[in-house]
């Protein structure tokens, strides 16, 4: 921690300057300190990033761990990985796969696992099905994705979250897409369509990467349902053993727009919190006494105004 806070402090003092007067890039770095030494470092850490986001976090984020390479990368080699290639189905359709989906099952809590998951598709290529007229430049097989989904903000609070996808169909192999080439982090992520039927489900396994983490994965299940139908779910045992998964692994999701509260928690905010102080003593030793007042005002805004994770 003290190598990081060296680190920010020569590379990236414009970006932290303007974070310790911004209350929500405090709070995050209150999160982010409650993270250090967790046994699941890095899922905590995935939870600040959800919970906090606006413009002045991006660019210190971009700053701390890709430009200034303040935050080592996260490795991980066999956690997940790439269906086999007899797994992934060789027919996926791009153009029927447009319109809204649900996802109604996920298997990594990380990433898979959140309320109303809403997503929308489109695929802007020529074609018989109703895809949009694409520009020239656009390879054939894209897909583009609005990405809505719920983050639980205590027991009866959210916060609502999107983003746009465009994902690349691999030209010889149509069960493979690719999403890459985003500046953010520089993520990429891979789909691996392990079965689907138009307008029914589609089983997708995925690994990605970005310049924090290497190596994260999971998989979903959508559904045009906005809740899992039981039917599927032996579909859904037999595809996840081809992929090598465990469908009794998998959580079902609430897409019922009722939001609810954060199952699992260690501690209670107060508790989180109280050890947010203790260990704020590490950060008086890297930043200035005015840069340390800021990040314990943020502390006591969250504790006073907040509840959740």
């Amino acid at each position: 921690m003290v190598k990081t806070g060296t680190c920010l402090l020569q590379k990236c003092q414009p970006e932290l300057a303007r974070c310790l007067i911004d209350g929500e890039c405090v709070e995050n770095l209150v999160c982010l300190q409650v993270c250090n030494g967790k046994d699941d470092e890095s899922g905590c850490q995935v939870k600040c990033a959800d919970r906090y986001k606006n413009d002045i976090i991006d660019k210190f984020n971009a700053c701390a761990i890709t430009s200034g390479g303040c935050v080592p990368q996260k490795i991980e080699k066999d956690t997940w990985k790439a269906p086999p290639a007899s797994a992934i189905d060789r027919a996926f359709d791009p153009e029927l796969f447009q319109g809204r989906w649900y996802i109604t099952a996920g298997l990594n809590p990380l990433f898979d696992v959140f309320d109303c998951q809403e997503h929308f598709f489109a695929s802007p290529s020529p074609g018989k099905n109703g895809g949009v007229k694409a520009p020239a430049l656009l390879p054939t097989g894209s897909l583009y994705g609005k990405i809505r989904w719920r983050i639980p903000k205590g027991s009866s609070d959210f916060i609502e979250r999107s983003t746009m996808q465009r994902f690349v169909q691999d030209p010889g192999n149509p069960g493979v897409l690719y999403n890459h080439d985003n500046e953010y982090l520089h993520y990429e992520d891979d789909w691996y369509v392990v079965g689907w039927e138009p307008d029914s489900y589609a089983f997708i396994v995925y690994k990605g990467q970005n310049d924090a983490w290497k190596g994260y994965g999971g998989a979903t299940v959508y559904t045009r349902d906005s809740s899992f139908p039981p039917e599927l779910t032996n579909k859904m045992r037999e595809l996840a053993s081809q992929a090598g998964l465990k469908w009794e692994e998998f959580k079902l999701t609430d897409n019922s727009y009722i939001a609810q509260s954060v199952v699992g928690l260690e501690k209670t905010l107060q508790d989180e919190f109280y050890e947010a102080e203790k260990q704020l003593a590490s950060i008086e030793k890297q930043f200035s006494a005015s840069a340390v007042w800021f990040i314990r005002l943020g502390a006591r805004m969250h504790k006073h105004h907040c509840s959740g994770y």
